[in-house]
């Protein structure tokens, strides 16, 4: 499809169309979810092509982050549960959370593998 012809499906100028090639501009959410529609192509999908590379290394740099943080806290959790005391504390409260929900089945998968887990420290 021509740049023409599709800027004129969707409302804007062959100029903008060629913005959007080059990366000067962006479209709109309505502008993406009228293209997509041209193109019977998903939305998200469309959307996420669509993203610009630094935008992209940006929510990678930011999931890297967040990916050492959480190591981070796993690392210090399992530190912490060296100390018996500790780990018989949050144990303590995670079954008190657990039971005051009545959720068996938040305590099948967080608390037993969480006992475990203290089993073997």
């Amino acid at each position: 499809m021509s740049a023409e012809l599709l800027a004129k499906k969707i409302g804007v100028t062959k100029q903008t169309i060629y913005n959007y090639e080059a990366g000067k501009s962006e479209p709109s959410h309505k502008i993406l979810s009228e293209m997509s529609n041209i193109f019977d192509i998903n939305f998200t999908e469309f959307h996420d092509t669509s993203k610009s590379q630094e935008v992209k290394e940006m929510e990678n740099k930011a999931g890297d982050y967040l990916t050492k943080y959480i190591k981070k806290l796993e690392d210090d959790l399992n530190e912490a549960l060296k100390d018996k005391e500790v780990y018989r504390s949050i144990a303590e409260r995670l079954m008190g959370k657990f039971r005051a929900s009545g959720s068996s089945i938040c305590i099948v998968r967080t608390i037993i593998p969480f006992l475990e887990l203290g089993m073997t420290a």
